[in-house]
């Protein structure tokens, strides 16, 4: 899969990760960056978020999540969290 997308992964308070692939592989890259007990990881969900929706991010103002990461080149990233 050649297309920049976004996920929401987390329990409550979500991460969102961007970069290239399935929402599972997305979603593997996160479990091995972060360290999620199996237990844990049974509460966790992994969704799809918007890259192309004005947002507030707090230290970037308004923008979309694309436009916030337009001048990354190594994907996947965790962009950002969402409460």
């Amino acid at each position: 899969m050649n297309e920049l997308r976004a996920v929401a992964i987390g329990p409550d308070r979500t991460e969102i990760v961007v970069g290239f692939g399935t929402n599972e592989e997305l979603a593997a890259w996160y479990r091995s960056e972060v360290e999620v007990s199996e237990e844990e990881w049974a509460d966790y969900t992994v969704s799809d978020f918007p890259l192309d929706k004005k947002l507030e991010w707090e230290d970037a103002g308004e923008m979309t999540l694309r436009e916030l990461v337009a001048d990354c080149s190594d994907f996947p990233i965790i962009a950002g969290w969402e409460d």
